[in-house]
């Protein structure tokens, strides 16, 4: 199982986005909640809902890999003041063709 990373976490008025940890007893309910729904497997590229705890674990303690290797990039659990919300990947987006960072 992973820690997270909290020096990689965010906050607004509203809302705080920091890694998920698959040590944490309420990511992995989150996570299991919402992939647990069929309207978001669906979407989500497991394309069926998750049937069993373990799998949020594994999803969690997955993602660092999925997210990439560039140091602005991640996936994020979203919450407010109640709780999990949902989660978000952040990743950079290539220049515009005809855009040049020099």
């Amino acid at each position: 199982m992973s820690s997270a990373d909290l020096s990689r976490t965010v906050r607004t008025q509203r809302l705080t986005l920091r890694p998920l940890s698959a040590d944490d007893p309420h990511d992995v309910d989150g996570i299991f909640d919402l992939f647990g729904r069929a309207e978001v497997a669906r979407w989500s590229g497991l394309r069926v809902p998750m049937t069993d705890r373990q799998q949020a674990v594994e999803r969690i303690a997955g993602q660092p890999a999925r997210a990439g290797d560039h140091p602005a990039a991640g996936i994020f659990g979203v919450f407010d003041d109640d709780g999990f919300v949902g989660v978000t990947m952040l990743v950079p987006i290539p220049a515009s063709r005809g855009f040049s960072n020099d």
